[in-house]
């Protein structure tokens, strides 16, 4: 596969791009739905530590800080005839409206409740079918090259809740007050940069990917970052007290 080429994986649960590369980087509206893909990245990593140290006090509105984002990527995929209607979308719509009589019956009317439910279970699922359809290979080497430049600064923190306290600073709990879920021996499950430890367990499994990547295709990342990543990884994995982490590391 040639960098200038895009992500054309034969795989059913992948659309492939629906425009060459040349045509996608010429319309304005994949340009746009590429920054803003990059601007969702970004609170994504980040969000947990604006929830928690930062900006606590806005530790509710920062949770659905990535929700306008992704509906104006939304709009921007539909009006370029991009928007995946699949079976999994459509399951996924049907399903949101089941669960809108269900939830009332269960639990009296309570609109805010329920929306909030289908936000959390069904409004960022698609972009996972639109990322594929305007990102490239050289997109995707980025967010590695990203994910693996942050691997000291996420690991540094990983190491300093795996050693503070449950009620020290570093193991607060998004909005600034409580504690982070507490594993064995009376240590903390470290979240990192993210609100909960679940961040971390997806951060450590797309790193890992990204090193394999990087050592098996010579010359994508420089090896001395890569070694750099392995490093961290091993550090996050024995220190995080998660074995969701161990796990996704393993997988």
């Amino acid at each position: 596969m040639q960098p200038d080429q895009a992500i054309q994986l034969e795989h059913p649960a992948i659309p492939r791009p629906v425009a060459p590369l040349q045509q996608q980087v010429r319309n304005p509206a994949i340009a746009n739905m590429r920054r803003l893909v990059w601007l969702y990245f970004i609170f994504l990593m980040v969000e947990g530590a604006l929830r928690k140290w930062i900006m606590p006090g806005l530790s509710q509105p920062l949770l659905i800080i990535r929700d306008p984002i992704v509906l104006m990527i939304y709009y921007l995929a539909y009006n370029s005839g991009i928007f995946p209607n699949n079976r999994r979308i459509r399951f996924l719509f049907a399903l949101g409206m089941i669960s809108i009589p269900l939830a009332i019956v269960g639990g009296g009317f309570k609109i805010a409740p329920i929306l909030y439910g289908i936000r959390t279970n069904c409004l960022h699922f698609p972009l996972i079918f639109i990322i594929p359809r305007i990102f490239n290979y050289q997109d995707v080497i980025k967010i590695g090259r990203v994910l693996i430049w942050l691997a000291p600064i996420m690991t540094y923190v990983v190491i300093k809740q795996f050693q503070a306290g449950r009620d020290d600073v570093w193991n607060v709990a998004a909005g600034g007050v409580g504690t982070q879920l507490e594993t064995s021996g009376g240590k903390v499950r470290a979240s990192g940069t993210f609100s909960f430890v679940s961040g971390i367990v997806y951060y450590y499994a797309f790193l890992i990917a990204f090193l394999i990547i990087g050592f098996l295709r010579a010359r994508t990342y420089a090896k001395l970052l890569l070694w750099i990543g392995v490093a961290c990884a091993i550090l996050a994995v024995v220190t995080s007290g998660s074995r969701a982490v161990v796990a996704g590391a393993i997988h």
